[in-house]
């Protein structure tokens, strides 16, 4: 983690095509949205991209609730407790927090342990991890509450939940902790379409759309103001539940098309 900090004051804005790391077809960047609520925590998120080891990151402002994704998780303790995390807190490895690439900070996850069914829910502070197929770096005490400490990795699935609501009139899904979160119910319907490509070049994105308009009759290259500039985000499909675009998005990368996502 020491790395990562220092290579995030470095890190040069490049062009964007795909997520980070070896071909996990959910290790992608999220969809953005701007509608879910306001960013809790005292500390403002990294949103400058950065490079390890010879791949480069594009870490997100907002992210749509629900969004999912699967892989590895670890977790980090000593000797990391009391050092300053990405987002300038310092990391407490007693409290319920974890590193992501490109989630944005202060964001609430459930973790799912996929293989004891135990899931916790952790709040982003931290960059990273950066070993292969690993997707969140979780806290000791994240890490204990799914029984993976022992082990040190284990498969899990993460949901993201939104920012924390401080209204609990809210129309809310409760926490043990009191911490209140806009459901995942609350999403089951909508309008979905599925990105599958984001390119700092109108061309390129305008190449890949024509190749798909010839398997999907809805096609869209839109132009999306990030803070590494101008994204031409390339959708396909149109859909009323959450359900439908899932089984196509994973259609599409059992053909072999990465970084597909959900979006709304």
């Amino acid at each position: 983690m020491r790395i990562v900090l220092t290579l995030l004051l470095l890190a040069s804005t490049l062009w964007l095509t795909t997520a980070c790391g070896p071909r996990d077809p959910r290790a992608s960047m999220p969809p953005i949205r701007k509608d879910f609520g306001t960013p809790a925590g005292h500390a403002p998120g990294t949103l400058r991209s950065y490079t390890i080891d010879g791949q480069t990151y594009h870490p997100v402002e907002t992210v749509s609730t629900g969004f999912r994704e699967r892989g590895i998780a670890s977790w980090y303790g000593h000797p990391f407790h009391g050092r300053k995390t990405s987002n300038g807190e310092t990391y407490d490895m007693y409290k319920f927090t974890a590193a992501h690439k490109t989630l944005p900070m202060n964001v609430y996850v459930q973790v799912n342990n996929l293989e004891n069914g135990k899931s916790t829910i952790v709040r982003i502070n931290d960059r990273g991890p950066f070993a292969p197929r690993r997707i969140i770096d979780l806290s000791k005490a994240a890490a204990e509450r799914i029984d993976m400490v022992g082990p040190g990795t284990a498969p899990v699935e993460i949901i993201v939940l939104g920012y924390n609501l401080r209204d609990p009139r809210a129309q809310t899904t409760r926490h043990q902790t009191g911490d209140f979160f806009r459901s995942r119910e609350m999403i089951q319907q909508g309008n979905f379409t599925l990105q599958v490509g984001a390119f700092r070049s109108r061309e390129n994105a305008e190449q890949q759309a024509q190749q798909l308009r010839t398997q999907y009759q809805h096609v869209s290259v839109t132009p999306h103001d990030s803070p590494q500039g101008t994204l031409y985000r390339v959708r396909v499909g149109r859909y009323t539940t959450l359900a439908t675009a899932e089984l196509e998005s994973e259609r599409l990368q059992r053909r072999g098309v990465d970084n597909v996502v959900v979006a709304q």
